[in-house]
């Protein structure tokens, strides 16, 4: 999409999106992940299930291959436009996937954009670190006509930055509709595979990084919805100096088993000998809420919507305050919708700004 385009949209968003239709493009995607869900059906068994959570371990889950093959090459169609930006470096990291999908599926490697400033002038701002970039489900190239901006600022502040490419999105896909929510299952331990895959994935390609880059090299991280689960998960196994959370999805009880989804797979499951009680232990898993941050508050900012539909706001807020997390804004949009906010573009450069030893 254009710039102009882009900024026109963001511009006019107030006189064409009302509450109603902010709340309703939520709920349609709930719907859709509900039926996708309900489409695939396969939950395995509880016992399969009870199985698994008494065995989990999240640190060895994660934890990076002792040794990866790891593909480097330059980057030929960067999703953001680079003009302005002299001496930036852009490569693409690539190595074996580690999420359950079949070989030979797109999303059976993992894809990484990393952008360095290696060759920029020496009048160019101070290099800070580098700040892992994790978006969201359904995140499309027609997303980084918004979320492309909050890159920019981040290149632009002397940070590198470190993209990762979601299984079943963008270059990892295979072009099917709805391929994106295959993430999501009845089987939850498939489920967990996928989340906690994808946790790995990101630790083994800032593993890379820090061999390449020297002993220490610093790590921020910035995550939107679901990428801001990972990025917390991520916390709990990797030094983040500091972490944006847009719209973050901080209890996925809420998505699974919340009022539409619920509706549709809880008897399912509920049919198939799976207790709610059982659902609810396995989601917590992967849901922040069930432990603490080791990432210093005051370097923590939360952009929540007020009309958000997956993660009530009130979820957000009591998060935010057993976390003590102060720097908690609200904008009037929903969680589908919030990028078309102006402001949510000037707060995260003021978060940019403000953060002690450019951190």
């Amino acid at each position: 999409m254009p710039e102009w385009l882009a900024t026109m949209l963001i511009d006019t968003a107030p006189l064409f999106f009302g509450t109603r239709l902010h709340r309703n493009i939520d709920r349609r995607g709930l719907e859709k992940l509900a039926a996708s869900m309900a489409r695939r059906f396969d939950p395995g068994s509880p016992a399969a299930l009870e199985a698994y959570l008494d065995a989990f371990d999240p640190a060895e889950k994660t934890r990076p291959p002792e040794t990866v093959s790891i593909e480097r090459e330059p980057l030929e169609n960067p999703l953001i436009d680079l003009r302005g930006l002299p001496g930036l470096t852009s490569e693409r990291i690539s190595f074996t996937g580690m999420v359950p999908v079949p070989e030979g599926h797109p999303a059976a490697t993992a894809r990484f954009h990393h952008y360095s400033h290696t060759g920029t002038p020496a009048a160019a701002p101070e290099k800070g670190p580098t700040v892992v970039f994790l978006p969201g489900l359904g995140v499309s190239e027609l997303a980084f006509s918004f979320i492309g901006r909050l890159m920019l600022d981040i290149l632009r502040s002397g940070r590198d930055l470190l993209l990762y490419i979601p299984p079943f999105h963008l270059e990892r896909s295979a072009g099917t509709a709805g391929e994106e929510l295959h993430l999501f299952n009845a089987d939850l331990t498939l489920t967990l595979d996928f989340f906690f895959g994808m946790v790995r994935e990101i630790r083994t390609a800032m593993t890379s990084l820090q061999s390449s880059a020297g002993p220490d090299p610093a790590f921020g991280g910035w995550g939107g919805s679901m990428g801001a689960a990972l990025l917390l998960e991520l916390a709990r196994h990797e030094e983040i100096a500091s972490a944006a959370l847009m719209i973050p999805v901080v209890d996925w009880a809420t998505i699974i088993t919340g009022e539409i989804c619920g509706a549709v797979c809880l008897p399912q499951l509920e049919a198939a000998g799976f207790g709610r009680e059982l659902v609810e232990r396995a989601l917590k898993v992967m849901s922040p809420y069930g432990y603490g941050l080791p990432i210093d508050p005051e370097r923590i900012m939360i952009q929540a919507a007020e009309l958000d539909q997956l993660t009530p706001p009130q979820r957000i807020r009591k998060f935010a305050e057993a976390q003590d997390i102060e720097n908690l804004r609200y904008y009037r949009k929903g969680h589908a919708s919030i990028l078309l906010d102006r402001t949510i573009y000037r707060d995260y450069r003021a978060f940019l700004t403000l953060l002690p030893d450019n951190s």
